[in-house]
C-alpha cells in the first residue's frame, strides 16, 4: 500500500495529533493536511502531533489549514483521509458528506470512533466509495499505545482492508486487532464495562468513601497502571458517558444494565465537572501549602470534595507489599483465601473481567488471543487469560468465583463452559508480558 498524502481532519483534537504524530514519524509520508476549525487550531494541533513523538523533525511534512478553507485541496490530494472529530453521528456524517462530494475513487478513508457502527457511518458514503470506509481505533495517547482495532463493515472491500492492516503493522508499528463492527467494538467493551462497574461500586459503598474507597482497592495489584475511576478522571466524564450511554442503547448482553450511568455522574457532568480537563470531576487536584498538588474526591454521600490521604486499609497494604517484592503467588493466595469485603469485591471485579471479556470471543473477536493484545496493548491492562495463569487455570478462577458473594446479579456460572472451552490447551505468548502492569501504589 503506497500512502504518501494524508488528510486529518480534527487535526487538533488529543486523537487527531496523536495520530498525526505516528504517521509522521513511521509512515515514510510527504505530506500531511491538518485540518481544523481555525487555522490557529491547526497549527495547535502541528504542535501536539510534535510533542506527541518527542520530537520536532517531523513537523516539515505538516501543511496547516482550516476545515472550511481547506479540505478540498487536501480531501482530493490524499490517498488516506482519517476523520478524527467529535464522537457524535451527526458531526461525523456531515464531515463524511462533504469528503464523499470530493474524495477520487478508491481513496482510503477511515474513522478514528472509539464506539460508533462502522456500517452507519458508511452510508454516507456513495456505493462506488463506500467499500474503502474504514475503522481504525487507535488509542490513546497512539505513540504509547500500539494498539489499533480495524473494522469493516458489509460493503468492505476486503483486499483493501487487509492492505491497511498490513500497513498499519508494518509501517506504523501498531498491534492491529480485527473486530467485528459491534458498540464500542472490543478494547471499550470490556474495559467500560470494568469502569462504569467500578462507579455503580462506589455508589454503593458511598458511605465507606465511594470513590476513593473503591480506587484504592482496585489498585495497580488488579493488574492496572491507573485505579479505575481516577481512568473515568482523565478520560472525561462526558466521554465516559457517550460511550457507556451508546452501548446501553446498542447492546444486550447479561451486562446490559450495568452499562447505565450512576447519577452521581450525570450530576457531576451537569455542572460541568468532567474530569481532568476542567480539574475536576470525580477528582479535583489542588495547589498545596508546599505548592505540590492534592488530590481530593468527590464524595458522593456529601457532596463534598475531600482528601484522598485519609483510608488506610491493612488487606490493601499486605497486597502491596507482597508486589513490591514480587511475591505474586501469595499476594494471589491473599486475595483468594481472605473473608474481608475488600478481597470479595477484588475477587469480584477479576473473575468478572475474565468471563466479560471471554464472552466476546467468537461474537467481536475471533479468538482469546486477540483479547489479551487489546487489553494489554491498549489499555496495559492484565489480560484475562494472564489473569487465568495466576490464579491457577479453570479450577483457580471458579475458586474465587465461589468465594463471591457480591455483584450485580449474574456471577457467570452460564459462562464457564464457554470459558474452560476457550482456555483449555491456551499458552499466552511470551510478548504479552504482564508482570510491569502490576503497581505497587
Amino acid at each position: 500500500m503506497n500512502i504518501k498524502i494524508v488528510t486529518i481532519i480534527g487535526a487538533n483534537g488529543t486523537m487527531g495529533a496523536g495520530v498525526a504524530g505516528i504517521i509522521a514519524g513511521f509512515g515514510q509520508i510527504e505530506k500531511i493536511y491538518m485540518l481544523a476549525r481555525s487555522i490557529d487550531k491547526s497549527y495547535e494541533g502541528i504542535e501536539r502531533a510534535c510533542l506527541s513523538i518527542y520530537s520536532d523533525t517531523i513537523k516539515k511534512v505538516f501543511k496547516p489549514g482550516t476545515i472550511d478553507n481547506n479540505i478540498e485541496e487536501a480531501v482530493r490530494n490524499s490517498d488516506w483521509v482519517i476523520e478524527c472529530v467529535a464522537e457524535d453521528y451527526t458531526i461525523k456524517k456531515t464531515i463524511n458528506i462533504i469528503i464523499n462530494s470530493i474524495c477520487k475513487a478508491k481513496t482510503i478513508i477511515s474513522t478514528v470512533t472509539s464506539s460508533l457502527s462502522i456500517e452507519e457511518l458508511s452510508r454516507s458514503f456513495n456505493k462506488d466509495k463506500r467499500p474503502f470506509y474504514f475503522g481504525t481505533h487507535f488509542f490513546n495517547p497512539p505513540y504509547k499505545m500500539p494498539l489499533c482495532e480495524l473494522i469493516k463493515h458489509k460493503s468492505s472491500d476486503i483486499k483493501t482492508y487487509e492492505d491497511l492492516g498490513k500497513y498499519l503493522e508494518n509501517k506504523l508499528y501498531r498491534k492491529v486487532v480485527e473486530t467485528n463492527d459491534t458498540p464500542a467494538f472490543a478494547g471499550n467493551r470490556v474495559a467500560f464495562q470494568f469502569l462504569n462497574e467500578a462507579a455503580l461500586f462506589a455508589e454503593k459503598y458511598k458511605k465507606r468513601g465511594g470513590i476513593n474507597y473503591i480506587d484504592n482497592i482496585l489498585g495497580g495489584w488488579t493488574g492496572r497502571t491507573m485505579p479505575p475511576l481516577i481512568t473515568i478522571d482523565f478520560i472525561g466524564l462526558d466521554i465516559h458517558k457517550a460511550i457507556v450511554d451508546n452501548i446501553y442503547k446498542n447492546s444486550n448482553d447479561y451486562k446490559h444494565k450495568l452499562f447505565k450511568l450512576p447519577s452521581f455522574l450525570s450530576y457531576l457532568i451537569k455542572l460541568g465537572y468532567v474530569g481532568v480537563k476542567r480539574n475536576k470531576g470525580l477528582y479535583e487536584r489542588v495547589k498545596g501549602k508546599n505548592g505540590g498538588k492534592e488530590l481530593y474526591f468527590y464524595n458522593i454521600n456529601t457532596g463534598e470534595y475531600e482528601s484522598t490521604s485519609g483510608l488506610k486499609n491493612s488487606f490493601i497494604n499486605k497486597l502491596k507489599e507482597y508486589l513490591s517484592y514480587s511475591r505474586y503467588t501469595d499476594m494471589i493466595k491473599e486475595i483468594a483465601n481472605s473473608k474481608c469485603e475488600e478481597s470479595n469485591i477484588i475477587r469480584y471485579f477479576i473473575s468478572q473481567y475474565i468471563a466479560y471479556a471471554y464472552s466476546l470471543v467468537g461474537k467481536v473477536v475471533d479468538c482469546i488471543e486477540d483479547i489479551d493484545r487489546i487489553m494489554i496493548y491498549g489499555y496495559k491492562w492484565v489480560p484475562p487469560s494472564a489473569w487465568l495463569e495466576l490464579l491457577g487455570g479453570i479450577d483457580g478462577f471458579m475458586n474465587i468465583l465461589k468465594k463471591t458473594t457480591i455483584g450485580f446479579g449474574n456471577n457467570n456460572y452460564d459462562h464457564i463452559n464457554h470459558i474452560f472451552s476457550l482456555y483449555k490447551g491456551y499458552t499466552i505468548k511470551k510478548e504479552l508480558d504482564f508482570r510491569s502492569l502490576f503497581i505497587a501504589k
